[in-house]
């Protein structure tokens, strides 16, 4: 990405099927690596939305990564996009090489059936609004 206002603009659809509690935090992670000798900046914006804390600054062609906290209620079910601007001169360039979105989200019962891992969780909460007619083991 150069910093042009036109053509330094990268968009990534990221499609959800699922969210949790849109009154948390989301948080994304940028893994960039720069091309020039000068200041690189990127700016991050969340479906057409962005913040002057979403831009992170390092300077030469080294690897930077940044993580910024966004609103949860600022992601929705279907195609998200999530855009990275090259800000600054002219002349910076950099390159992204990924991109981590983490998201609160449910966990939530297909076809009748709750099938998930517990990750790093200590505890998984269920709350359960009709009969259960059978045993739930853990």
């Amino acid at each position: 990405m150069a910093g042009h206002p036109l053509r330094g603009k990268y968009d990534v659809t990221v499609p959800l099927d699922a969210l949790g509690d849109t009154n948390a935090l989301a948080r994304i992670t940028v893994r960039l690596c720069g091309g020039s000798t000068t200041t690189n900046t990127v700016g991050v914006g969340v479906n057409g939305t962005t913040n002057a804390a979403w831009v992170g600054a390092w300077t030469g062609t080294v690897p930077a990564s940044f993580t910024f906290n966004v609103p949860a209620s600022l992601l929705k079910v279907g195609n998200n996009t999530i855009r990275l601007t090259a800000l600054g001169a002219s002349l910076t360039q950099w390159w992204l090489d990924g991109f981590v979105l983490e998201f609160p989200r449910p966990y939530a019962a297909v076809a009748g059936a709750l099938q998930c891992g517990a990750n790093s969780n200590a505890v998984v909460t269920l709350t359960v609004s009709t009969t259960v007619s059978s045993p739930c083991w853990t």
